[in-house]
């Protein structure tokens, strides 16, 4: 049972070195996915807040006008 236990640990810390291999391997791709996500996120931020500026200030200006104010 103790040889079954200790060839488990050796095979589990082989599996570890191998994933974080890759992941260094992978990292510059990583880098480069997580600024395209920012630089994206911050685009669609900019693009929708511009379309709620616009729809609110369609609305603004429909109630004036039903106001008679404009």
């Amino acid at each position: 049972m103790g040889y079954l236990l200790y060839r488990f640990k050796i095979l589990t810390w082989q599996q570890n070195v191998r994933l974080d291999v890759k992941q260094q391997e992978k990292q510059p791709v990583n880098q480069l996915e997580r600024q395209l996500e920012r630089q994206l996120e911050r685009q669609l931020e900019r693009q929708l807040e511009r379309q709620l500026e616009r729809q609110l200030e369609r609305q603004l200006e429909k109630q004036l006008e039903k106001q008679n104010v404009l």
